[in-house]
């Protein structure tokens, strides 16, 4: 008993007076060796039954709350915003942006409304140009990650949709904003489907290296990111081959390859000598990195505080820290001498 409670910092007295109500309580046995005036205690096949059970709780991954269903009065007045008959465009923007809401916080897809105007969306995104359908489109791709990490969903997902994300994401005659945006799913489905993962940086890969894609472009940016996330990866073999064939193109005689080589390399480069952290994601699995290495190239290629509409990024407010209010205590009254 004594080891005991020098183990815990406690009293003997105090220990001996716990051993005793747990002894009752059926949790602990005390035994003793013949000749031996020491006790020892183990604990019983209940109290090792309530030590498992709390591990398990504790081991448990905290679940998600269930995203509410949205009532179709909602989504069907969202859904006018398409309709190019109403002449204010604001009401129809308004209309968009509520419809951006309701995906962010519902379990929209559960509308075969929606399912069928998402899938418009994917087929034909010329039709979803204007600010009205850049809402739109960015209000699937929110949707997109709740669907993803839906296990009944994401099947269904890859089957209907997939495919014609990837062939999107490779068409280069396609606009600069839409192809940029349907890489962005791409780097959805990334973080959803391992699987996939080789397919969606081959993609990415190619995407950067084209001619016809600059650096300023939207394409090249949110192909970036996709290999950047890469680089960053669990998957070593991945990884490191994304890795080699970077450090080849930025040793390569090609200026322009060597020149976008080097732009993905670089912030990577300087982010290593940084203090280890845990990378910041939010809802759509972005990452946050060091502010140093960014500055040191003049440009924020990774920086996520201030993405662009199709990135989905919400604004979050700073939480505010919550401190104990300070006691006032009355100063003692002087001594009064006599």
């Amino acid at each position: 008993m004594t080891e005991l409670a020098g183990e815990l910092g406690r009293s003997v007295p105090d220990v001996s007076d716990s051993l005793k109500e747990m002894s009752e309580a059926e949790l602990v046995i005390s035994k003793q060796q013949e000749g031996d005036r020491r006790k020892y205690y183990a604990l019983t096949d209940r109290s090792r039954r309530i030590v498992d059970l709390l591990i398990q709780e504790l081991e448990r991954p905290l679940e998600k709350a269930a995203l509410p269903k949205a009532e179709a009065w909602r989504i069907d007045a969202c859904l006018k915003a398409l309709d190019s008959s109403i002449d204010s465009e604001d009401i129809r923007l308004r209309l968009a942006s509520a419809f951006l809401e309701l995906c962010r916080s519902y379990r929209v897809w559960e509308n075969p409304d929606v399912m069928k105007t998402f899938k418009r969306t994917i087929e034909k995104p010329e039709k979803f140009q204007d600010k009205v359908g850049e809402r739109f489109r960015s209000g699937l791709k929110q949707a997109l990650h709740h669907m993803m990490e839906d296990a009944d969903m994401l099947p269904q997902v890859m089957k209907d949709w997939y495919e014609r994300i990837l062939k999107n994401a490779r068409d280069a005659g396609l606009d600069d904003e839409l192809r940029a945006f349907f890489i962005s799913l791409l780097d959805t489905v990334y973080q959803f489907n391992s699987q996939k993962r080789r397919e969606l940086i081959e993609v990415a890969f190619q995407t950067c290296f084209e001619q016809e894609v600059g650096k300023e472009s939207k394409t090249y940016e949110k192909a970036r990111e996709v290999l950047y996330r890469c680089l960053h990866s669990d998957s070593k073999p991945l990884r490191e081959t994304i890795f080699n064939r970077l450090l080849g193109k930025a040793t390569s005689l090609n200026s322009y390859e060597k020149e976008k080589a080097e732009d993905v390399i670089n912030p990577f480069i300087s982010a290593l000598a940084e203090q280890s952290r845990q990378a910041v994601k939010d809802y759509t699995g972005e990452i946050s990195v060091p502010s140093s290495s960014l500055t040191a190239h003049n440009s924020s290629p990774f920086d996520m505080t201030e993405p662009r509409t199709e990135s989905l990024e919400a604004s979050k407010p700073t939480p505010e820290k919550k401190t104990r209010p300070i006691e006032k205590r009355e100063d003692p009254e002087p001594c009064q001498s006599r």
